[in-house]
């Protein structure tokens, strides 16, 4: 599962007004520049090498929640059959063998009733349940979880974490090639043929502002799903964060978790409007010209 993906560039000038590609740091209080991309970047599967920066991109999701993502990145590590890390094409080497690049994307779906036992999976189901409340969606995720409930649903925990500064345009050929691998996962007997999935996604609110998707691509989640309940941070963290509008000034906002539950065919529908977004077609093309599965 290699291959090359050119040319990826963050425009902050062709934001849409529900995204935040201008997003400047997150929870720490501090105001740095955006730096943009312009890289070639290769889809590999990890290995172990990989684990440390997986983990990395990782606490940018459950940051301040007590679930420990060093166990989440050694598990995609593990399961690297149905998980694409995106890194940056070098020339040369790198100097240490152990130092294999940053990693600057993970792609992959976690079994959670096959992981049950696992600390991460145990850590992030019970904080799932605990802020699900009674809503109807609350219950709906609550039935999916119960993993000794006599049901036929499999729901698995999609992760897509990139760095902010990589367009949510770059998002599609990577799921797309997670969707493949998890087809061929389950043509091998192995327990990948998902019912259900949740996404736990990055927002901001701001004061008389519409709320703000982190990830631009988790915009077209909520579009095509409905069914999803938003997590706070505690009261004793500071979920401050500063970034810049399209005319250069500061704002500030509230960081929040969003956690979304949806089916197969529902993912399926994400894929087709992400493939249909302005510029999808040309990267995908480059993409596949270039060695990678779509």
């Amino acid at each position: 599962m290699v291959g090359l993906l050119s040319g990826i560039m963050s425009d902050s000038s062709d934001s849409d007004s529900g995204s935040m590609p201008e997003l400047v740091d997150t929870i720490d209080g501090s105001v740095e520049e955006p730096e943009t991309f312009m890289k070639g970047f290769l889809a590999v599967t990890p290995d172990d090498a990989d684990s440390s920066g997986i983990e990395n991109l990782c606490k940018q999701l459950f940051k301040h929640f007590e679930v420990d993502v060093k166990e989440l990145a050694e598990l995609l590590v593990r399961q690297n059959y149905v998980t694409t890390v995106l890194k940056e094409e070098v020339d040369e080497p790198a100097a240490d063998p152990d130092d294999d690049g940053t990693v600057y994307g993970v792609y992959s779906a976690v079994n959670l009733k096959n992981n049950k036992d696992n600390p991460f999976v145990k850590q992030v189901v019970n904080w799932m349940l605990t802020h699900a409340g009674q809503s109807v969606e609350g219950n709906v995720l609550k039935q999916l979880l119960d993993f000794e409930g006599n049901h036929p649903n499999t729901t698995g925990l999609l992760i897509k974490e990139k760095v902010v500064n990589i367009p949510g345009v770059a998002t599609c050929p990577f799921m797309k090639q997670l969707i493949n691998d998890l087809e061929t996962a389950t043509e091998n007997g192995m327990q990948y043929n998902f019912t259900h999935f949740v996404h736990v996604a990055k927002m901001v609110k701001i004061k008389h502002e519409p709320e703000y998707f982190v990830d631009q691509d988790d915009e077209i989640i909520h579009k095509n799903h409905t069914r999803f309940f938003d997590v706070n941070y505690p009261s004793s963290v500071d979920s401050g964060i500063i970034f810049q509008n399209q005319s250069g000034s500061s704002i500030y906002g509230k960081a929040f978790r969003r956690i979304y539950v949806f089916t197969k065919a529902q993912l399926t529908d994400f894929m087709n409007e992400l493939q249909n977004i302005e510029g999808m077609n040309n990267l995908m093309a480059e993409a596949a010209s270039s060695g990678l599965k779509i």
